[in-house]
């Protein structure tokens, strides 16, 4: 009685593959996602080794994996999962526990070998206890309809926003040409990016190598003119 995965031809032909115990998890209410590597992922709203959610995969032979188990401090009552272009699985989570306090939720990045991030605390301010499914976009960005469930029931006119989820810059190559270096980073259409260098690392200080550079494509390029023999480190944000 937790729920179930099935598959279903055009025909109609519906073949049940997964029953959820409890102990698997319960109450599967998102869409499933077909990742990068074929398999099959979802999640489960509550339920598992702790009772407060996972996150499954799916292989085409019909095999569940649990690949992450909530409990409670790192969120619980996860919505759909997402993958995003670098193979993470990207979600939220309708609430977290602190100091024995409920919180507003969060966003969370998780790796498909079950190494949970997150990214986000949600503060209640732009929206709280969410339940969504993310959609990639072509931007190579995550968005989502937050529904904000407790401000809705509270019929304040606050039922919840829409969110943007920018993938972080990653530097894909820092090469030379005539004596400049040129660093390329992952962006996305629209973005404005700063691109910043200290001296090492040790440095206290960034210092602004160009400023407010539009994004016209999925990856960015800029040169840093060489004034002589130098060591920069560069970071772009």
């Amino acid at each position: 009685g937790y729920g179930t995965i099935f598959k279903i031809t055009s025909n109609g032909d519906l073949t049940t593959l997964i029953y959820f115990d409890g102990t698997n998890g319960r109450s599967p209410m998102f869409p499933l996602t077909i990742g990068s590597d074929q398999n099959i992922y979802g999640s489960t709203t509550s339920g598992g080794t702790n009772g407060y959610g996972t996150v499954f995969s799916l292989n085409t032979n019909g095999t569940l994996t649990t690949v992450f188990y909530f409990n409670g401090s790192n969120g619980y009552y996860p919505s759909g999962v997402t993958m995003g272009t670098d193979g993470n699985l990207y979600g939220v989570t309708g609430g977290r526990i602190e100091n024995s306090v409920s919180t507003n939720g969060t966003v969370f990045k998780l790796s498909t070998n079950g190494v949970l991030t997150t990214l986000v605390h949600f503060d209640g301010t732009i929206a709280r206890n969410p339940a969504c499914d993310l959609v990639l976009a072509r931007d190579g960005n995550l968005y989502g309809g937050i529904s904000d469930l407790q401000r809705h029931l509270s019929f304040d006119g606050n039922a919840g926003s829409l969110c943007r989820l920018i993938q972080s810059p990653m530097f894909t190559s820092i090469t030379t040409s005539n004596g400049s270096a040129v660093l390329t980073w992952t962006s996305f259409t629209n973005g404005i990016y700063n691109v910043e260098f200290k001296p090492s690392l040790s440095a206290a200080t960034w210092t602004t190598l160009t400023s407010n550079v539009p994004a016209t494509a999925t990856t960015t390029s800029v040169s840093d003119p060489n004034d002589g023999p130098t060591t920069r480190y560069y970071r772009v944000v």
